[in-house]
């Protein structure tokens, strides 16, 4: 149909008609392969393949990080993450917000990580009002 079509319609020669259906198969699978690759589906693991691990090393405390025997930089030991449960107790006790502790708490750490307010609401699960008011409230303290 689409080879009469390219004939009868755009006046292509016979040959020129032949490639033609050709060319829109073509076209529609490298679309859907587009499309594939731009939603974000995961592909399917190969049975085949080695799973891969990506370990994180942490040298101790005052270790020298050495390459190939040459030493890069001295870290000078692990940082604590700090604890927000005292300032997310703050916020809720002057009524910036009635959400639980442990929220306001993630919300304040993505804060002060540096994080989008609406990011943070998508991650933690709560309003994106939410996040802004303490965002607001927390610039002004």
């Amino acid at each position: 149909m689409r080879y009469a079509l390219a004939m009868t319609w755009a006046g292509y020669s016979p040959t020129v008609a032949t490639l033609w259906p050709l060319g829109i198969d073509l076209s529609i699978a490298q679309s859907t392969l587009a499309l594939l690759a731009l939603s974000g589906t995961p592909r399917r693991p190969n049975a085949n393949a080695e799973p891969r691990t990506f370990a994180r090393f942490a040298p101790p405390n005052g270790a020298v990080v050495e390459h190939n025997g040459a030493p890069l930089h001295h870290l000078p030991g692990p940082i604590a993450p700090r604890d927000w449960t005292a300032a997310a107790d703050k916020l809720i006790v002057d009524g910036v917000t009635r959400i639980e502790r442990g929220k306001v708490a993630s919300v304040l750490a993505e804060l002060a990580d540096g994080t989008a307010p609406s990011t943070i609401a998508r991650r933690v699960g709560v309003g994106y009002a939410t996040v802004t008011r303490i965002a607001e409230t927390t610039k002004q303290r």
